[in-house]
């Protein structure tokens, strides 16, 4: 038509907001916290114990490389140095359940989705595992 401009569907001021439902596998949640415990950082992380949950003494491995672990009750204490200490203090804790697992895997997925995405597509390292755990203990990235 004569003096009408051409619209496209890129021109579309419409928003669709989505949400997603994705499971999280015990063995994802052991290669998260075996990438942040271990992956050399997460320098705010003071000390970390196995508060409750399933633990095998005789097992080499250490408890959190443990899938078995995330498939039940569990709580894990994280002593971290709060942004006011002075590096090493730990004048920080938490502790760790299934709750703050979820808190810290649906802050990820929609707030810091290219994060998240890397946990979907198996791409789990040091940095995604650091993040998933300062989500699940302050809800946010606070060191990143």
């Amino acid at each position: 038509m004569k003096g009408q401009k051409a619209t496209s569907v890129l021109d579309d001021p419409i928003e669709y907001n989505v949400k997603v439902e994705y499971i999280i596998k015990p063995a994802v949640l052991e290669n998260l916290f075996v990438s942040c415990f271990e992956g050399g950082y997460s320098p705010w992380i003071r000390q970390v114990d196995l508060v409750s949950g399933k633990q095998d003494p005789r097992s080499p491995v250490v408890w959190w490389g443990h899938p078995e672990l995330y498939a039940s009750p569990f709580k894990i204490k994280i002593v971290y140095d709060r942004e006011q200490d002075a590096e090493g203090e730990g004048g920080g804790a938490m502790t760790i359940n299934s709750y703050r697992i979820r808190v810290g895997l649906q802050t990820l997925a929609s707030e810091y989705p290219h994060v998240f995405k890397e946990i979907v597509d198996d791409n789990i390292d040091a940095l995604i595992g650091d993040a998933f755990v300062q989500c699940c203990v302050f809800g946010k990235l606070v060191y990143a």
